[in-house]
């Protein structure tokens, strides 16, 4: 769990993970456009394959008529054969069947189909009896016996006209006409150049009377009665005939005009049913099309997140890495100055721990040689002895530090006493070096205070024996003022000196552990120490709570802010 947790926190892993989340989602998104696609061309080779509906309902509709074709040859064709009627008829039955499968589940086209099948089986009824009726039409066989009696009462006719005694006389008149003579003589030139003599007509008339025999009469209207009604039988049964078979061919009009009606009727229904089914498809196929973009765009958005964000999580990483890579840089630096810090803290603690010690051990040696020791000497090793103790509290003060076992006691105290104590223990040293120590002290009232008065005496007696031992001449001033806030009484330490002074650039060194400033005055000034003076004022400062500003310029003075709050 551990190192998968570091693989995952780790810049590779997130690297890794990115790459492999960007596969999966180019994957998906190939998976749904191929789906996308393949319904797309699914729904293009269904609105573009021929519908077996349509396609059936449009062989019906040219079978019809082509059956209607082979009823209008058979009709006028008496040499016609009925085999190809029939085999159509049948084939048209059997596309019938089919479209009535293909509507299994619509029941008005069923009954449609139905209403089909029984008007082409009644027109196919309508065009036997068709031919039948034009059968009859057209056989002369009754014509014929009428016209064998006709011819038979004829021949009757002419035997008996035969046997009939006729008697004729003729008469013969001839008339002349003979043209006007004008009674005026003509001249001579009249009759040279006039006109002829008119010629005479002549008109000869010839009569002929033909006497029959009248016994006969009544046998001839006999005949001519049996002509009559002979004629009139024919002229009634064609006419019987002629209306039968004009009724069955407008019933067998009407039934084809019906069949027509009803497959025209189906087709456009089935058209209509195609239209909306390819509308429907279309529609599928839009949304089909329209969710996988939405699908795609989703894949693409959160793709484009997850990238922002772990392109965000590995630049950070990178960003965290050149920060610790600069932070290990500099604690390497840091590191290798404290090292070398410690170092000359180490040679300087030789040092500070030989010198007093050698005084020690060489005026204890006086002392032993001598019967009445010098009073000069003892001062001496006591000295010696308050610097070494000293040195060896700040290492143990700063060993407490670090390793966390600095303790606070708070105590109610007298803030006063405190403050006056470390000034009555700083002012000797400042006596001795004819500077003067000026204190400042305004308190409100606020005399007595709850904290560790021995890390304030600790603090202060620290910040000013460090204000009085860099100070050549001039003064040093201590002032001490607090404000109320509440429940907690906030005071403020200002240490300011005329000492050496140092540059900015030196703030952060005088807090360093195991540092001190190099000075040109080092050899004129008392630098007895540690260098961890100041580190363990900054740490007793701001474990309290506190805070503590150093400002100073070379050869004008130094000046300490220290603010802490007590209840």
């Amino acid at each position: 769990m551990t190192d998968q947790k570091r693989f995952i926190e780790a810049t590779k892993g997130k690297v890794i993970i990115g790459f492999l989340f960007a596969c999966f989602a180019l994957l998906l998104a190939w998976g749904i456009s191929k789906f996308v696609f393949g319904e797309m061309l699914n729904t293009v080779e269904n609105i573009s394959a021929p519908n077996d509906r349509l396609r059936i309902v449009n062989e019906l509709s040219h079978q019809t008529a082509r059956l209607d074709q082979l009823q209008k040859d058979q009709a006028f064709n008496k040499s016609g054969n009925q085999n190809n009627f029939i085999l159509e008829t049948r084939r048209l039955r059997k596309r019938l069947d089919t479209l009535a499968i293909l509507f299994e589940n619509d029941d008005a086209q069923l009954k449609r189909i139905k209403s089909i099948k029984k008007l082409l089986s009644d027109r196919d009824k309508q065009f036997l009896m068709y031919l039948q009726v034009r059968e009859t039409l057209v056989n002369t066989k009754s014509f014929s016996n009428e016209v064998q009696k006709l011819n038979e009462l004829v021949s009757q006719r002419s035997r008996e006209a035969d046997s009939t005694i006729l008697t004729t006389e003729t008469a013969t008149s001839t008339t002349t006409l003979a043209p006007e003579d004008d009674g005026k003589s003509r001249g001579f030139l009249n009759r040279l150049f006039g006109k002829k003599k008119a010629e005479v007509y002549k008109i000869i008339n010839e009569e002929f009377k033909v006497k029959r025999d009248t016994l006969n009469a009544v046998v001839e209207d006999s005949i001519m009665k049996g002509i009559e009604t002979s004629l009139l039988t024919i002229e009634k049964e064609q006419r019987y005939k002629s209306n039968r078979f004009l009724r069955k061919e407008a019933d067998l009009a009407n039934a084809s005009n019906t069949i027509t009606r009803q497959m025209l009727s189906l087709l456009r229904e089935v058209e209509a049913e195609t239209v909306a089914q390819i509308d429907v498809k279309n529609a599928q196929a839009k949304d089909v099309v329209n969710e996988g973009v939405t699908q795609i765009t989703i894949i693409i958005i959160v793709f484009f997140l997850i990238t922002l964000v772990l392109g965000y999580m590995i630049l950070t990483d990178i960003a965290k890495s050149n920060r610790y890579r600069i932070a290990l840089e500099k604690a390497k630096e840091e590191a290798d100055y404290h090292g070398s810090a410690k170092q000359r803290f180490l040679s300087n603690m030789s040092h500070e721990i030989r010198t007093p010690l050698q005084s020690i051990l060489g005026y204890s040696e006086l002392i032993l040689r001598q019967d009445h020791p010098n009073k000069k000497h003892i001062n001496a090793i006591h000295s010696s002895s308050t610097h070494l103790l000293q040195i060896v509290n700040e290492v143990l003060d700063y060993n407490r530090i670090i390793s966390g076992k600095f303790n606070f006691n708070p105590q109610d105290f007298n803030m006063v006493d405190v403050l006056d104590e470390v000034v009555s223990g700083m002012l000797p040293l400042a006596e001795k070096k004819q500077i003067k120590l000026v204190s400042n002290i305004n308190l409100d009232g606020n005399n007595f205070v709850n904290g560790d008065p021995f890390r304030l005496k600790q603090v202060l007696f620290n910040v000013l024996g460090n204000a009085v031992k860099f100070t050549l001449k001039g003064k040093v001033v201590f002032d001490v003022s607090c404000k109320t806030q509440g429940d907690e009484i906030h005071f403020n330490f200002i240490v300011e000196d005329t000492g050496i002074g140092f540059d900015d650039t030196d703030v952060n060194v005088i807090f360093k552990e195991f540092e001190q400033i190099e000075k040109p005055e080092k050899h004129t000034i008392n630098k007895e120490g540690t260098g961890l003076g100041l580190a363990i004022v900054k740490e007793l400062v701001e474990s309290q709570g506190g805070r503590i500003y150093v400002k100073s310029k070379i050869d004008v003075g130094t000046t300490f802010n220290i603010f802490l709050k007590y209840k």
